[in-house]
């Protein structure tokens, strides 16, 4: 949320900001610590400087969510400035954006996350031995996902009939917002 972000001073938004770009670097680099990490460097920084554990958090994820749109979309400087300044980020803020993404950007590689490569499912109904129990429909859904270091897996889960159809309206609609976003 921009507004949340605006309400930072600019200090705040600067180590919130290079925090964020570092827990993606270590993402990245799959290291099964970086939500810990993550969260320990808050907790730390919310104790050092007196602030609000949940804002922080609530401006981090804004944070987040902003480096990995841009970094998907990958546009100039002068680009970036303006998408950030019409988003309403104030000036100082979006300066510092800017400086401190390029900075980053010039010295690590791009940040990668996990790509639904297939999605395969079966519908299944539960059936009992007595007539008065009830059946249930449900889907195992199997995703392979190809991972930042390039190689695949599978996540398999199991939802109720509603939560499946609900769970492929979704996906539809983030794909249309993907492809609006890359024409």
């Amino acid at each position: 949320d921009i507004g949340t972000l605006n309400q930072l001073s600019e200090t705040l938004f600067q180590d919130l900001l290079k925090m964020c770009l570092q827990f993606l670097q270590l993402q990245q680099q799959e290291d099964s610590n970086a939500n810990a990490w993550l969260r320990q460097t808050l907790e730390a920084y919310a104790n050092k400087h007196a602030n609000n554990m949940a804002q922080l958090k609530t401006s981090c994820k804004a944070i987040l969510t902003l480096v990995e749109e841009v970094q998907s979309r990958k546009p100039s400087s002068s680009q970036l400035s303006t998408d950030l300044s019409s988003l309403g980020l104030d000036a100082p803020k979006t300066e510092a954006f800017v400086e401190i993404f390029n900075k980053q950007k010039g010295s690590q590689q791009p940040f990668l996350s996990n790509q639904l490569v297939n999605a395969q499912w079966q519908f299944g109904v539960t059936v009992a031995s007595s007539g008065e129990a009830t059946k249930r429909a449900f889907v195992q859904l199997r995703l392979s996902i190809r991972r930042p270091d390039g190689s695949l897996g599978d996540v398999h889960c199991e939802m109720s009939a509603p939560q499946f159809f609900s769970f492929c309206h979704e996906m539809e609609q983030a794909k249309v917002a993907m492809q609006s976003l890359h024409s």
